[in-house]
């Protein structure tokens, strides 16, 4: 993808989708995962939430399915603060033990990670220098073809998702897809 395009809600399910071209939605969620996505933003609020949507095999782009994780910043920023210097009011870190956890329960399901989903609290929703650092590994993607879905959050209340994808042209994450989120 290489333009960002503004997305709608779809007009059959009330959800959003995450990314799209040509007319061809590529990631989507239902209005349950939807809704799910905004309470844990809200729940998690002042702290950024994180987790991964993700994806049953078999079909092109079916609907994801929402995967809450826990936020692992504050643990690991009292345990190494020289490595970890943000806490979860600004960072999120997904501990590589819940992601092994979820590795192998998609193995058996045959599910797939098809997106990575944080919280900015009170900032807009943008792929920050820390959301590159934390997705590379050696400048290249930690998780080939997954997005990168970032919340922004004020005052409690979702407002706006973006959806970041790696592009091997550009050797950058670009923005994929944007949704507007009401009440």
């Amino acid at each position: 993808m290489k333009t960002a395009e503004v997305l709608e809600k779809d007009p059959v399910d009330p959800g959003m989708v995450l990314a799209s071209a040509g007319g061809e939605r590529l990631a989507w969620l239902d209005a349950e995962s939807t809704r799910a996505l905004v309470d844990h933003a809200r729940r998690d609020y002042p702290n950024e939430c994180c987790g991964l949507l993700l994806r049953a095999g078999g079909s092109p782009a079916p609907p994801l399915r929402l995967r809450e994780c826990v936020n692992a910043q504050d643990r690991y920023h009292r345990s190494d603060p020289a490595n970890f210097p943000r806490t979860s009011r600004n960072a999120y870190f997904l501990d590589p033990r819940e992601l092994l956890q979820i590795d192998r329960a998609c193995r058996k399901s045959g599910e797939s990670i098809a997106a990575v989903y944080h919280s900015h609290c009170d900032a807009e929703a943008y792929f920050s220098e820390e959301d590159v650092n934390r997705a590379l590994d050696d400048g290249r993607p930690l998780f080939p073809g997954v997005y990168y879905l970032v919340l922004s959050v004020r005052c409690g209340r979702p407002i706006r998702a973006k959806t970041f994808c790696w592009c091997p042209e550009s050797g950058r994450f670009e923005l994929a897809g944007e949704a507007i989120l009401r009440d």
